[in-house]
């Protein structure tokens, strides 16, 4: 963020726990969207949700976020045992 980003601060209700949410969002949040409302993650304590910014970053909708269909968590692969090895032995000729 430059020097000269203006932070536009916004403050409300979490849908998931009721408390107050304080937060910034700057024109870089939406200046690259080719339609309007743009989805906006909030963190809040230990959840998130969802803000939907119009062009003039301007609060459009707010949601909970839905937790993910299946984990994009990578798991380590079970280690396979060795193979034996054979010892080979040259051919007398």
């Amino acid at each position: 963020m430059s020097a000269k980003t203006r932070k536009f601060w916004k403050a409300l209700k979490c849908p998931v726990c009721g408390e107050r949410a304080v937060f910034f969002v700057t024109m870089d949040a939406v200046k690259d969207a080719t339609q309007y409302p743009v989805p906006f993650e909030v963190i809040h304590d230990d959840h998130k949700f969802l803000i939907y910014l119009d062009s003039g970053l301007l609060i459009s909708r707010i949601e909970e976020a839905k937790p993910p269909i299946a984990s994009t968590e990578a798991k380590p692969k079970a280690k396979s045992k060795p193979k034996a090895k054979t010892k080979k032995t040259k051919k007398e000729t």
